[in-house]
């Protein structure tokens, strides 16, 4: 008897343990999240400049919503030119958008290794929809996010559109 309560007595104390780390683990995905700041900047965006999204492994892609099932259309590339209070929008096509605001954003990692890198963040409002370009410092290279919204029309990157997020909306996405 002796032999199956000392069995017993370290299960709980294994089971204890595995318990009080797992919620350990919950905490640090919620500080990570918590510790990315977002802080509003002078406007960055150069005029005449080209911001170009290619990536022969990151594919970016269209998302038509005039059908349902929306459609999903894979582009060489998506590009955004400012010119004075225009952005010119290149995907399957090209249209040229009137801002009528923008605000643009800097998001800090705040020394964690889970968090985003040092991202510029311009979020354009226009006439028929919403532009949003991410100047990102990446570890490797420099890069830019395009994420365009206009009409019944969708266009971005699938893996790095989260750049194009500020941290609350990335809280608000999975809180879901």
């Amino acid at each position: 008897m002796k032999k199956n309560s000392w069995i017993i007595f370290l299960l709980l104390l294994c089971l204890m343990g595995c318990t009080l780390q797992s919620n350990k683990q919950n905490e640090n995905q919620e500080d990570v999240v918590e510790k990315d700041t977002a802080y509003m900047i002078k406007p960055f965006l150069r005029d005449g400049i080209t911001y170009i999204c290619k990536d022969p492994i990151i594919k970016s892609y269209l998302i038509d919503y005039n059908y349902s099932p929306p459609q999903k259309y894979e582009l060489n590339q998506i590009t955004a030119k400012i010119q004075g209070n225009r952005v010119i929008v290149g995907t399957d096509c090209y249209t040229t958008h009137i801002i009528k605001s923008g605000t643009f954003w800097k998001i800090e990692k705040q020394g964690n290794s889970c968090s985003f890198p040092q991202t510029n963040l311009a979020i354009l409002e226009t006439d028929i929809g919403e532009v949003r370009i991410a100047e990102v410092d990446g570890i490797l290279e420099d890069f830019c996010v395009l994420e365009i919204k206009y009409g019944n029309y969708e266009a971005s990157t699938v893996y790095p559109s989260n750049y194009c997020k500020l941290p609350q909306e990335r809280i608000s996405q999975y809180a879901r």
